[in-house]
């Protein structure tokens, strides 16, 4: 029995996503259009990944992490993290957790999920 497949991404949507790339971040510099789109369909998505862009569109799997449901001001799903420390640089878990509901009316918090891979 074959499960339903989310839907494709549209168009307009991918244009989007292209051009938040295009325009950098704190860790990635700014890149054209142009070869941020030659590397979307270029593939393969990661040195030695054998998944391509294409693979990934094919997949509900990955076009469900795509479609996030989640939106601006939704309260986050409960979770805790090991706190890490520095020291020389070389982090390393301190012993405790670090959860959001320690922060949950207290002062602001935001969350950035992103891939490196």
């Amino acid at each position: 029995m074959r499960t339903p497949s989310a839907p494709r991404p549209k168009p307009a949507d991918m244009f989007r996503m292209i051009r938040m790339i295009a325009h950098g971040s704190a860790v990635d510099a700014p890149r054209s259009f142009l070869s941020v789109l030659v590397d979307i369909f270029r593939g393969p998505t990661a040195p030695g990944s054998t998944i391509t862009m294409q693979d990934a569109l094919a997949s509900s799997t990955y076009r469900d992490l795509w479609m996030s449901e989640i939106r601006v001001g939704d309260p986050a799903l409960p979770f805790e993290l090991p706190l890490l420390q520095t020291h020389e640089d070389i982090q390393e878990a301190a012993g405790e957790k670090v959860s959001l509901a320690r922060y949950l009316g207290v002062k602001p918090v935001a969350l950035i999920f992103g891939s490196y891979t």
